[in-house]
């Protein structure tokens, strides 16, 4: 009896997991669906709450999965003034199931690293492995950046739901990686991955940490040298998927719709019907016909990847209707193209490019001289009268003069902020200056800053553009945050009271850092989970501020792109907990003790949400709302265009024919 109650059985356990993983779920329901916003909140939300109401087509490269969830849960709305609340409240649903699955993976992680597999868990691993779980996932629940994409209609809550489905799904594959049932759940993250590309492309960015658990799970001989092959297979399965895959389809697409529509004759659209049909029937068919296991469950993904991405046809069915937003008009597949490759936004160079200096460059013809272009493919567009698609012209791109390796300085309208923030001279940038810029402004104030704000803290949530008294991070902790800022306490009152003001006293980067030097110490194990969860920060994060290259002088803060990353560190936070009440295990101390350290681990994110609540909650805010209904007064008469922007460089006509009723919800 004694021994009874001294452990636990797996299927006991099991049940404990589950239910403690609802409860922390039902918690985070909770507190996002009391602090949701009842209307919608300013940048995109307005515009992706209108395309979820009438299934309109928003700014490139779209949402067709996100519109059809949103659609749906519009469909419960009592009027339409609730439609807003309803799409806000799936994404607290969604953000809510991010943090179910966070728990999940958490306790597995941690189990696995605490004890081997075994028939019974004593009460004081139970204690760490759900603790763990507890205090990971509700750290992330209460974190800044997470919380505030969980309140309202945008696409980042989805995304993250998502990241942390797969996460949990690759770790579950493991249970029954040696089976041939286990290929399942291969194939079905594929599939999700597929539905993710209609959400936001971050999914993505998960593929190196799902390819590192294969890797581990699958060789038994583990090197170096074979994480470093499995990183770049990763690297390669994005560069194929994002470069070649989505792109690639729309491109033999379009072959097709030119073969059946200008030289067999047929409708606009049938091609590409045709396409798809071909597609899915060579698919299925080579399922049938290799029966080796890797080529089987390969063409299974392909297929399930292909299925999920099918969402698009959304868009073009919409576009055809000519909904009232119809951003682009991407109603044929060669509008479609050019619409999933943004070709609307000015690029940045990645790897090697112009710098803001840079000049074109000219080149001898005849007598004189014009600029050199890069010329690209045709640019089709469907002629109605003749039924055939027609050549409007061909894509071109200026050839530029002074280029740079990893250029990071490269547009010529923001030259004296770049050299504010590089402490740059007159003339083209130097390298140094380049990656000074890079080191000052796009990793350490596009992305650390974040990362601090949610687990140090935040000075308040005015954005600001490097100056001491806006949008720091800070500690709560005077000697360390003037030494850094200035005396806080001579801040203006509005500063000192500001609800962004949300200290941590860095606790919760403490825990995390806990947690990896734990993760890290736990021996051979350890050191693969390490790198599985340090490549989803990784690529979540860091990798996004390498491909952005962003500007100075964004016209918002940018922290809801690097969720994922924050998730990454969440689960190390959880770790970190694991790790404290594991080393005080080990002094012999009794469960009591452990399960004490865990509660004072547990009050971390409680403090958190002390500190948070205030600024995020929006129950009461209608501000975009009524900043909407005032533009109304300012509207022509009917049957003139509205041109709308959103400030990140979107802008779209919505007309309107006989009343205002429709700009007004569109608007507000």
């Amino acid at each position: 009896q004694i021994k009874k109650y001294r452990t636990m059985s797996n299927l006991l356990f099991k049940r404990w997991n589950d239910f403690s993983g609802w409860l922390v779920f039902l918690i985070a329901a909770f507190v996002y669906g009391m602090t949701i916003e009842p209307t919608a909140s300013f940048w995109d939300c307005p515009e992706f709450i209108s395309c979820a109401e009438k299934l309109q087509v928003g700014h490139p490269p779209g949402a067709p999965f996100y519109m059809l969830v949103g659609n749906l849960f519009t469909q419960f709305a009592s009027d339409p003034s609730q439609v807003s609340r309803t799409v806000n409240f799936l994404n607290a649903l969604l953000s809510a199931g991010c943090i179910l699955f966070l728990f999940w993976s958490i306790t597995r992680l941690v189990r696995s690293l605490l004890k081997e597999e075994k028939e019974n868990l004593s009460v004081t691993d139970v204690i760490i492995i759900l603790g763990s779980g507890l205090v990971g996932a509700l750290a992330y629940t209460f974190s800044d950046t997470f919380w505030f994409s969980a309140v309202e209609g945008e696409v980042y809550a989805f995304s993250s739901f998502l990241t942390a489905l797969v996460f949990w799904m690759i770790l579950r594959w493991q249970d029954e990686s040696d089976t041939v049932y286990g290929d399942r759940w291969i194939i079905l993250i594929a599939y999700i991955i597929g539905l993710s590309i209609g959400v936001h492309l971050l999914n993505l960015l998960c593929i190196p940490a799902i390819v590192l658990v294969f890797y581990y799970q699958k060789y038994r001989t583990i090197s170096l040298k074979g994480a470093i092959a499995a990183i770049a297979l990763s690297g390669l399965l994005i560069v194929l998927i994002l470069f070649v895959y989505i792109p690639g389809m729309a491109d033999i697409g379009g072959w097709f719709e030119l073969l059946f529509v200008n030289a067999l004759g047929f409708p606009f659209q049938t091609g590409l019907i045709g396409f798809l049909a071909i597609t899915f029937f060579l698919l299925i068919a080579g399922i049938y016909r290799f029966k080796k296991r890797l080529i089987n469950t390969a063409l299974w993904c392909i297929l399930m990847l292909t299925v999920g991405y099918t969402t698009y046809a959304v868009i073009l069915i919409r576009a055809n209707a000519n909904t009232p937003l119809n951003e682009n008009a991407p109603d044929n597949i060669f509008a479609l193209k050019s619409y999933l490759n943004r070709e609307q936004y000015e690029s940045a160079p990645l790897l090697y490019g112009k710098t803001y200096a840079s000049e074109p460059e000219y080149v001898p013809e005849g007598d004189y001289y014009k600029v050199k272009m890069k010329t690209g493919g045709a640019v089709y567009r469907p002629n109605r009268e003749e039924g055939k698609y027609k050549v409007i012209r061909n894509k071109e791109e200026v050839c530029y003069t002074q280029n740079m390796l990893f250029s990071r300085m490269w547009n010529d309208r923001m030259a004296s902020s770049y050299k504010s923030w590089s402490e740059g001279t007159d003339g083209a940038p130097t390298q140094k200056e380049n990656l000074t810029y890079f080191f000052a402004y796009q990793l350490n104030y596009m992305y650390w800053r974040y990362f601090l704000w949610n687990f140090v803290g935040r000075q308040n949530d005015i954005q600001g553009h490097g100056e001491p008294e806006h949008g720091n991070w800070i500690t709560g902790i005077p000697l360390l945050d003037n030494l850094r800022l200035g005396d806080q306490e001579l801040l203006p009152e509005s500063l000192r009271q500001n609800k962004g003001h949300n200290v941590f006293y860095a606790l919760p980067l403490l825990l995390g850092l806990i947690g990896i030097y734990w993760q890290w110490m736990r021996g051979k194990k350890g050191m693969q989970q390490f790198s599985v969860v340090f490549f989803l920060f990784f690529m979540t994060g860091l990798a996004i501020v390498l491909y952005l290259n962003q500007t100075p002088g964004q016209p918002r803060e940018r922290d809801y792109a690097y969720a994922g990353s924050f998730y990454a560190f969440a689960i190390w936070i959880g770790m970190g907990a694991a790790g404290l009440c594991d080393a005080l295990r080990k002094k012999k101390s009794s469960v009591l003790q452990v399960g004490l350290l865990m509660f004072l681990c547990l009050l971390i994110p409680v403090q958190m949400a002390s500190q948070t609540w205030d600024d995020h909650g929006r129950s009461n805010r209608f501000t975009c709302r009524d900043f909407g209904a005032n533009y109304l007064m300012t509207l022509p008469d009917k049957g003139n265009p509205i041109i709308f922007s959103n400030g990140d460089n979107d802008t779209f006509p919505l007309w309107y024919n006989q009343d205002t009723e429709g700009v007004r919800r569109a608007v507000s």
